[in-house]
């Protein structure tokens, strides 16, 4: 892979390795970071390797090379979680909301730790009006646009609370996402939507103005969960060497450590798509945490 971001063909995964994958989100991925250095053992057999999803199809999963970046990528958290499911890899990176929808699906997933969470995705999310629209009565605001600056669940978790708090339920089932997420500037100058919703100071300076209406209805950023999310079959397979992965990780990338899995605020994120609509049960019949393993780990002697 070359340093400018180019991305060669993928690579033939070790069969006995464990495959971990994630969706890029910035040229500075801290996953990228943390990972580099991190395995002792180099290209051995069996040492756990990490995938880009690099494209939004399974075409672009490719092998992450120590110490190069990647560009920020179109896929998603949902197709990360869908290569794991269909054991294109063993784990992968995903948000709590991705987690939550997949499981709930029964898909045989398990999330077994969290991972620090992006400044990106700490931001709350707010409502910004194009240029040219000045405060507008609830009256006018329905006969406007509405859109989401990405595919995220919880943006559209956020948006759905609001809009039904503040008397705009009509507007949910016309909800859009911008075809182009990178370029929320683009849809408010030329009034392609009227509103947007999106995470507070994400990127460049935007056109328009933020929507001061009740912004304390916009659920709480802390429920932003940031997973490392196995399928069941491979937590099976791979328990020593995700426990030893889990320890060495810990050990030599403090600042992007995984930690145990806060089940109390997973919980609270299950409420949340609950009762938006995003997901059809509020009490999971299926266990979505293994917290023995990030116990396990946490007993390994450091090396």
């Amino acid at each position: 892979m070359a340093r400018n971001g180019h991305v060669p063909g993928a690579a033939t995964p070790k069969p006995d390795g464990v495959r971990i994958g994630f969706a890029p989100r910035s040229s500075g991925d801290p996953l990228v970071a943390a990972w580099s250095g991190l395995l002792d053992d180099g290209g051995a057999v069996g040492a756990p390797a990490l995938w880009a999803a690099t494209t939004g199809d399974s075409k672009g999963l490719v092998v992450v090379e120590e110490g190069r970046s990647l560009a920020a990528s179109p896929a998603t958290d949902e197709l990360v979680l869908r290569l794991v499911s269909q054991d294109r890899l063993d784990c992968g990176r995903a948000s709590g909301t991705a987690f939550l929808q997949a499981v709930l699906q029964e898909v045989r997933l398990v999330a077994i730790a969290e991972l620090p969470v992006s400044e990106e995705r700490r931001r709350p999310v707010e409502l910004r009006r194009r240029t040219g629209i000045e405060a507008e009565s609830i009256a006018t605001m329905k006969t406007r646009t509405f859109a989401l600056a990405s595919a995220d669940p919880f943006i559209r978790a956020s948006a759905v609370q609001w809009l039904r708090s503040v008397g705009l339920a009509s507007m949910v089932p016309s909800l859009t996402t911008l075809a182009d997420p990178l370029d929320p500037a683009a849809a408010l100058s030329e009034a392609r939507v009227d509103y947007l919703f999106r995470r507070k100071g994400m990127a460049e300076r935007l056109p328009g103005e933020p929507v001061t209406l009740r912004p304390e209805i916009f659920p709480n950023p802390d429920l932003s969960l940031s997973l490392l999310v196995c399928r069941t079959e491979a937590v099976a397979t791979h328990r020593r060497a995700l426990a030893k992965l889990l320890a060495r990780w810990s050990e030599r990338a403090p600042v992007y450590a995984p930690a145990a899995v806060d089940e109390e605020r997973l919980m609270a994120l299950n409420g949340l798509l609950f009762s938006t609509g995003l997901v059809r049960s509020s009490a999971p019949a299926v266990v979505m945490v293994d917290g023995a393993l990030a116990r396990e780990a946490d007993k390994r002697p450091p090396r």
